[in-house]
């Protein structure tokens, strides 16, 4: 059992390390939102699908090697996470888990907030968009004396178009 929880520990290792370069390729995002550079957005974008994928195999070998785990302890599958093993390894397993386990929790709040900071980026950009649109088109203002179809139509129409843009 304890060279299944040590291939864990490894496996968990290389998840961090895969989660902190996601993490640091959000925030060079973010720079990269702020100075509009498409180009590099769409490698960054491309970077990202990759360590996607490597994070979904080290996913799919912990849950292998947890499930294993489960058998050798005779618990359910399901039941078998992170906390549950720090209760029932041997002592120095445990430590290097609870551990592990403390850097998964911060490095996952991490990337929630980064996460966050670029969707706003992306909203207000395309927020500007939006408006640079109607101004091009000349909806900036609105006459008011426009029946409430002629509205909607202008609107579709403006989607329409941001639609052909994007």
């Amino acid at each position: 059992m304890s060279s299944l929880v040590s291939q864990l520990i490894e496996v968990i290792n290389k998840e961090i390390t895969c989660l902190e370069r996601f993490l640091t390729l959000l925030s060079q995002e973010q720079k990269l939102l702020v100075e509009n550079d498409i180009d590099s957005l769409q490698r960054s974008g491309n970077d990202q699908q990759r360590i996607i994928w490597d994070a979904r195999k080290l996913e799919e070998d912990r849950i292998k090697l947890t499930d294993c785990l489960a058998e050798k302890l005779k618990i359910e599958r399901g039941e078998v996470n992170i906390s549950k093993l720090i209760e029932l390894v041997e002592e120095s397993y445990s430590a290097k888990l609870r551990e592990l386990h403390s850097t998964l929790s911060s490095l996952y709040a991490k990337l929630e907030r980064q996460r966050k900071k670029n969707e706003f980026l992306i909203r207000q950009s395309m927020k500007y968009v939006d408006q640079s649109i109607k101004i091009f088109l000349g909806l900036e203002k609105e006459d008011q004396n426009y029946s409430a179809s002629q509205r909607r139509n202008q609107k579709v129409q403006t989607e329409k178009i941001t639609t052909q843009l994007v």
